[in-house]
């Protein structure tokens, strides 16, 4: 996401609308770089069907707002992402 360089709070809306189960859905989540959230499992996390949201600070050096989703079980999922400046 290209954005300007910064400080930026960046929040990650979550809900498991599809499994019911622990461990059915488990991936990480990586903000410019680095692992923020490892073996994210939102059903072990909050429950099926319930909404997590996790804000972290962030800053930009390079223009551009990376955020990655790596698979380990089943496909990673986000519901949302707001961006903030600090």
């Amino acid at each position: 996401l290209p954005v300007a360089n910064g400080d930026y709070l960046v929040t990650l809306k979550f809900a498991e609308l599809y499994w019911s189960q622990v461990g059915q859905r488990v991936f990480n989540v990586s903000v410019e770089g680095k692992v923020v959230l490892s073996n994210l499992d939102l059903v072990a996390k909050v429950g099926p069907k319930a909404a997590y949201d996790v804000t972290l600070p962030v800053t930009v050096t390079d223009g551009v707002l990376t955020i990655g989703f790596k698979s380990v079980v089943n496909n990673a999922k986000v519901s949302g992402i707001k961006v903030t400046a600090k």
